[in-house]
């Protein structure tokens, strides 16, 4: 069978963070391939897990940023009913 497994260990994520705590803008993944017949199809089997981890790392930056809207949306609420509540009086 086919596959490529992302290789996450505690020694790659450090690096990663350093990287990015650096300003690093590059997102790196690595990984096992297994059961690939050439170099060719291991590196598509590569890009394709790399995409879809991409699209989940995407999906959840905007979930975050999601929640992120709607707590300021909130806030903004909360202080816009108090202005108008002081300006009433």
């Amino acid at each position: 069978m086919k596959s490529a497994d992302q290789i996450e260990t505690p020694e790659i994520t450090d690096y990663l963070s350093s990287f990015k705590n650096f300003g690093g803008v590059i997102d790196f993944k690595f990984f096992k391939v297994t059961g690939a017949n050439s170099d060719r199809e291991a590196h598509s089997l590569t890009a394709q897990k790399t995409l879809e981890l991409l699209g989940q790392d995407n999906d959840n930056y905007l979930i975050k940023l999601q929640n992120l809207l709607v707590q300021t949306e909130t806030l903004n609420l909360k202080l816009l009913t108090k202005l108008f509540l002081l300006t009433a009086e």
